[in-house]
């Protein structure tokens, strides 16, 4: 596990970035973070908290607004993102000597929540091209839309709307029942619409996942055949990946629903908590 012993990250929030660097240890600022993302719907959430910001960058942040928001995280020779969304909330409090910039964050959190469309679609219109329209009334971009095994779903399903329509209403219920009505299930992942067939995983090759690759503790698999695991964290972890777990009590093949991201520059947080469903 030597890829997994220096931990990296870099955190970036609108022009001010904040890099962990293991080859300079102590020289940067501590920051900690909570990321949670699932395959539901409802938009993944971040928090932040930076310690002892300079008064200029403290300001600035608190008078942004709604700004992007990227944590890059993992290890000195894997990191990767595992969040992108939009500034909610900024405010900063003292605890004792120190000053603690906490960050809200979430994931198309106001494009879930307040977005509308009213969009005639005109008769024969392809199932692709009805996705691609309520995924700009949501203002992501078109995600794994054309990859070739959602391409290959819709195009290979009855057509939605033969005599045309127009989809009007709440756009987070509109992709709903389009995506049931094909056999798929939506969340947002990074800004980026994800679509995956009904309780099936993202194309690609499993994270083998053992002590001897971060694997933390022992797993459990609860009634209702749900895995609680917890890894060292490791960026290929998110929703909808495949992992094959190997462990002393538990072997199997599941798909990640829930990705909880923990990290701690002054502490020993430095996790990923997942639940996943065996395949």
């Amino acid at each position: 596990m030597t890829r997994l012993f220096k931990r990296s990250a870099r955190i970036t929030i609108s022009t001010l970035e904040i890099v962990v660097d293991p080859a300079s240890p102590g020289a940067h600022l501590d920051v900690a973070f909570h990321v949670e993302r699932s395959l539901k719907p409802e938009p993944n959430t971040a928090e932040l908290q930076v310690w002892n910001l300079n008064p200029d960058n403290r300001l600035a942040l608190e008078e942004l607004g709604k700004v992007p928001v990227q944590i890059d995280a993992g290890y000195e020779e894997q990191t990767a993102l595992i969040y992108l969304g939009t500034m909610r909330t900024v405010f900063t409090t003292r605890n004792g000597p120190d000053l603690v910039t906490s960050i809200q964050s979430g994931d198309g959190e106001k494009e879930y929540e307040q977005s509308r469309i009213n969009v005639a679609l005109s008769a024969g219109v392809s199932n692709s091209d009805a996705f691609k329209q309520v995924a700009k009334a949501l203002g992501v971009s078109l995600g794994n839309l054309e990859s070739a095994e959602v391409a290959g779903r819709l195009a290979t399903s009855p057509a939605l709307f033969p005599q045309g329509t127009v989809l009007s209403g709440q756009v987070s219920q509109v992709v709903t029942e389009l995506a049931l009505s094909v056999g798929l299930e939506w969340s947002i992942q990074n800004g980026a619409l994800q679509l995956l067939p009904l309780a099936q995983s993202i194309a690609g090759s499993a994270v083998y996942l053992s002590p001897e690759t971060g694997l933390v503790g022992s797993p459990s698999v609860d009634s209702e055949g749900i895995l609680t695991a917890q890894a060292l964290l490791i960026p290929d972890l998110f929703p909808g990946r495949v992992i094959d777990l190997e462990s002393e009590n538990l072997s199997g093949t599941f798909r990640v629903e829930k990705a909880a991201y923990t990290g701690d520059t002054a502490g020993d947080d430095w996790y990923v908590d997942v639940e996943a469903k065996k395949l």
